[in-house]
């Protein structure tokens, strides 16, 4: 029984609240009075949903004046407030609406063995149950499941929640229980892995929930948290956020977007945000369709050898990064909330045969989908000695997985009279997406690690957050997966690759294109590169604060220049852009030049950036032996074809022997020499910079030369002032202060695998505003130059 007293309230929102609490609270707890115990454990009786699971006896529960009493794990009596229930009914009750499910193929048999699905997009499969599961961090991504503000604020620290109710939420975010409408699947796709046709993979260790419909009245009642300046992230503010939004946000550029940060840029609160969380209310175009995914939730038919399981360090790197890439502006799936156990999985953990006991962690991802390129290879045959699981069955398999993709994204496409045209129109738009994509990734110094057709999204939005990772010395080599020796995926060839899996993807569409694949390619092809070059200088152009005049060809060989100091002195990618909005415009020409025994600030400051000649050999080191290069580099010359049998091309070989000759040329450089050299190129490049910015103030006055202040009339005047502040707040907006470094991953983990969270948690809340000051003990702490020991981190 339940018993609720209704209250009057002076407070509009709790007004709100309590006057449709009796029928809320008395069907909570009813709900909560038939499910299954609080605390979850292994088999059968640990799972509910629909008709499928044993009820369990349920907890002894009273209400009383707007609060549920419930019986702890030992007896005592634990209150459970209004919003205690409300939660717990929430994610029982999810809006879903899964048209995935009703539109494509679900194979006949439910779960089942590892095998190949023959004829279908996906097979329903059930999670399987984790040992004691703990709710241990969430992020402001729940909204884009229809939970109310002030709920998502209350998850925002776990850790504060009554132990029963964490319990029950832990049990929904591990796949232990299952919100009603939920229809749990695992996706079939196939996927070009490092540039050979792998057939089939499929969802291995993920498990779709289903899709999710948000409200236009989903925050109504939605406010920022009391007590601070009201101001909201970039991604969430008036307009949206990319990585979180819809598509009309990429309409934005992320850089403009992301200046709106700059109110709080002169923050110092020198803790990192250790105030409550702040939160911002649901943006208009974050409302729609999301589909949401446990990963790590057991195994699937696609599984093939794996135990379908992860383990805290994936999941604490993909629950930080995706959260990081959002506030960053950058198009990216979600992740609501991170899950850990007592279930433990034997892994290799540096992959040299040493293993040991890990715990599993269950992740909560959200996007506005997770359809891939490699989704769209299922029907190939005969590539590369294989054929997808579906081969040749275009009508059946493939034609329904295209009209489902444009109805879901490119719902404008579906106008067109005829299906090849709409499969052109869709190629087209998602390699202009990925274009996009790939830029957004280049400005932040962003490397996915391992761009397989299956790691690429039609939506145009990063997924799979493996072996990534943010440059911290600008080397466009950089790879932080120690499985592609041959740089197949460095920061430069990103959007070399990119491009490759666009015609893959091309390719796959072939037989919906009827003989139109040429064409289609080649159209395809021309629209990446077009949105990619566009958004690439024009994010760039935002990063140097060149925001009037445009100088073509000339301002991009000073980007050009900058970067290259940049390599030969080992400088901090992220940092030294930063650095450059402390340069002020100058009122001449002449004083645009500092000699060498003037001080110059901003020089010392791009000098402390730059790596020792020590570091700088340790991240040059060798991918082979110099007798190995030799034969290489035989090979090459003699026979190069054969380069393919390990992987390799010419440019791999070439860009090696580059290596191995800058390697000689550091080891016989000493630092003085060394600084001296540094010093005179960093010169040489802020002067032409602080010319170019002399000839951007010119233009903004409307003049073409040199300009005293006092022939500056007032008016003038003040529109300089202000051309000045968004030059600013632009270059603020464009070039993070903090990024995810791979150390602070590290730390991260290393903490949280000692049941340590704190260091998530602040973590977190610093990446949430990763374009604002945050206070020196931050800025020492989280934007220092990584430590030595970190130039040895690798992933696979």
């Amino acid at each position: 029984e339940a018993m609720v007293k209704d209250e009057e309230d002076t407070s509009s929102a709790r007004g709100r609240r309590m006057r449709a609490w009796p029928c809320l609270l008395v069907a909570a707890v009813a709900a909560a009075a038939s499910r299954a115990s609080v605390r979850m454990g292994i088999g059968s009786a640990g799972l509910h949903g629909g008709s499928r699971g044993r009820r369990r006896r349920s907890r002894p529960v009273a209400v009383v004046g707007g609060e549920a009493m419930v019986k702890d794990e030992a007896g005592a009596d634990e209150i459970w407030s209004d919003h205690h229930v409300w939660l717990v009914s929430a994610l029982e009750r999810l809006n879903f609406d899964n048209t995935a499910v009703r539109r494509l193929l679900v194979d006949p048999t439910e779960g089942g063995p590892v095998r190949q699905v023959h004829g279908s997009h996906m097979v329903r499969v059930r999670p399987s149950p984790l040992k004691s599961p703990e709710l241990m961090a969430t992020s402001d991504a729940l909204l884009l499941l229809g939970l109310p503000l002030d709920m998502v604020e209350e998850l925002a620290e776990p850790g504060l929640l009554p132990a029963t109710v964490r319990a029950e939420l832990s049990a929904y975010f591990a796949g232990n229980r299952l919100p009603a409408g939920a229809d749990p699947c695992a996706a079939a796709y196939c996927g070009h892995q490092f540039g050979r046709f792998a057939g089939q993979l499929g969802d291995g260790a993920v498990i779709s929930l289903g899709e999710i419909v948000v409200r236009e009245d989903a925050d109504e009642q939605a406010q920022p948290l009391s007590g601070n300046d009201g101001a909201m992230p970039a991604r969430t503010r008036a307009g949206g956020a990319r990585g979180g939004a819809r598509e009309g946000l990429r309409e934005e550029p992320p850089a403009r977007a992301a200046v709106r940060q700059r109110e709080d840029a002169g923050s110092d609160d020198g803790a990192g945000g250790a105030a409550a969380v702040r939160i911002a209310p649901l943006p208009t175009d974050a409302r729609g369709r999301w589909e949401v995914q446990l990963k790590g939730a057991g195994q699937t038919p696609f599984s093939r050898a794996a135990d379908g399981r992860k383990v805290l360090r994936s999941t604490v790197r993909e629950f930080l990064a995706s959260e990081a890439m959002a506030a960053l502006g950058v198009p990216t799936t979600r992740a609501a909330a991170l899950v850990v156990s007592e279930s433990r999985v034997t892994r290799d953990a540096k992959g040299k045969g040493q293993t040991r006991e890990e715990r599993c962690a269950v992740l909560t991802r959200v996007g506005r989908s997770f359809l891939r390129f490699g989704s769209f290879e299922l029907c190939l045959s005969d590539v590369d000695g294989r054929s997808g699981p579906s081969a040749n069955l275009n009508e059946e398999v493939l034609a329904p997985l295209l009209a489902h993709a444009v109805d879901l994204h490119y719902p404008h496409l579906a106008s067109l009279p005829t299906r090849p045209a709409r499969a052109a129109a869709f190629l087209v738009e998602t390699a202009s997406r990925t274009g996009r994509l790939v830029a957004a990734w280049q400005a932040f110094g962003f490397v996915h690690g391992v761009l397989n057709t299956d790691n690429l999204a039609v939506s145009g939005d990063t997924i799979d957050y493996g072996p990534f990772g943010f440059m911290d010395v600008y080397d466009p080599d950089y790879v932080p997966n120690n499985s592609d020796a041959a740089g197949r995926y460095s920061y430069r060839q990103q959007p070399v690759v990119c491009e490759w899996n666009v015609r893959r993807l091309a390719h796959s569409l072939g037989p919906l294109l009827e003989g139109g694949q040429p064409a289609a390619e080649a159209a395809a092809v021309k629209a990446f590169w077009a949105e990619y070059k566009a958004d690439y200088r024009r994010r760039f152009r935002d990063k140097l604060g060149l925001l009037v005049a445009d100088e073509g060809a000339a301002d991009d060989r000073l980007l050009s220049w900058l970067l290259d100091v940049m390599q030969i002195s080992g400088a901090d990618y992220t940092n030294v852009f930063r650095c450059l909005s402390r340069i002020e415009w100058e009122a001449s020409e002449a004083a645009c030049y500092r000699p060498p025994q003037a001080f110059d600030a901003v020089l010392e400051y791009c000098l402390a950036q730059c790596a020792s000649c020590e570091a700088m050999l340790k991240r040059a080191k060798p991918l082979f032996h110099p007798k190995a290069l030799a034969r290489l580099v035989e090979m090459e010359h003699a026979q190069p074809e054969k380069l393919a049998k390990f992987g390799l091309d010419a440019s791999v070989v070439q860009r090696e022997v580059t290596r191995a000759a800058r390697r000689d040329q550091l080891s016989a450089v000493t630092p003085r020499d060394k600084r001296l050299s540094d010093a005179d190129a960093w010169r040489s490049w802020l002067h032409a910079y602080r010319l170019r910015l002399f000839r951007e103030r010119c233009a903004v006055l409307g003049v073409g030369g040199d300009a005293p202040p006092a022939e500056i009339d007032p008016a003038r005047g003040a529109a300089l002032q202000a051309a000045a502040v968004r030059r600013k707040g632009a270059m603020n907006g464009a070039n993070p202060r903090f990024i995810l470094r791979q150390h602070i991953a590290a730390r991260v983990i290393e903490r949280a695998e000692g049941n340590e969270w704190t260091e998530l948690a602040r973590v977190q809340r610093l990446l949430r505003r990763p374009f604002s000051e945050q206070g020196h003990t931050m800025n020492e702490l989280y934007a220092a130059l990584p430590p030595d020991w970190s130039h040895s981190l690798v992933f696979t």
